[in-house]
């Protein structure tokens, strides 16, 4: 059984009059009228880049780009690579071989500091890193039936 609820004073709650949905469609003409109005009238500011103060320098570019790509990003021995893990101090860069992955440890400047390692040799030479703690992807679907 459904009740109606009803305002002695005026329409049912539930019922909108005419008047007061017209009021609240001129509202939003309003609204947007208003808004167009204010995005036609406001245009941004043209700029370019060029040797304005404040540009960088050729040199101040070929510098930012060395910092941003040290060297030794490579796989070694032109491995193909399986990705990279960047951390504050060393980055290790991973790479595919016939005898499994291999291990290229870099400090932060990209100076080389473990090559071609294997994952024991990485855990013995750098046990900070926590190579054992890293998990891979590779093999965790391995026991998921493809039907």
């Amino acid at each position: 059984m459904l009740m109606k609820l009803e305002n002695p004073d005026g329409p049912k709650l539930h019922e909108a009059s005419p008047s007061r949905i017209l009021v609240r469609v001129g509202i939003a003409v309003v609204v947007v009228a208003a808004f167009l109005t204010t995005a036609s009238v406001i245009t941004p500011s043209a700029s370019r880049a060029s040797d304005e103060e404040g540009a960088l320098t050729e040199e101040q570019i070929e510098q930012m780009l060395a910092e941003a790509d040290p060297v030794g990003t490579e796989a070694p021995d032109d491995l193909p690579s399986l990705g990279m893990m960047e951390g504050r101090e060393r980055n290790i860069y991973i790479s595919a071989s016939p005898e499994g992955p291999r291990y290229t440890i870099t400090d932060s400047l990209g100076n080389i500091l473990g090559e071609n390692l294997t994952a024991s040799e990485v855990e013995e030479q750098f046990p900070d890193l926590g190579l054992e703690n890293m998990v891979s992807g590779v093999g965790l679907m391995a026991d998921v039936p493809l039907d």
